[in-house]
């Protein structure tokens, strides 16, 4: 199952890195609160977005994260003469 990560924008250090997994939710707090409110999601393969949290309010529509489904279907002996 993949997983995605995800950060605040500004904070680059891989101890504070978040994993959430599909159909699940994770608590959040800002690892640095006077900086920028913003935070990067990372998906499988290296897509990434970022995403202002002061504008996901009201009207505002936050751009998607798509990202390729790696799944390697493997068949051995299907056709054997």
């Amino acid at each position: 199952m993949f997983s995605l990560v995800l950060m605040q924008s500004c904070v680059t250090s891989e101890g504070l890195l978040s994993t959430v997994r599909p159909h699940s939710s994770v608590p959040y707090a800002w690892d640095e609160p006077t900086l920028p409110r913003s935070i990067t999601l990372v998906a499988p393969g290296g897509a990434a977005a970022s995403y202002d949290m002061k504008y996901l309010r009201g009207d505002h529509e936050a751009q998607g994260l798509t990202y390729e489904n790696f799944i390697y279907i493997a068949f051995t002996g299907t056709f054997k003469s």
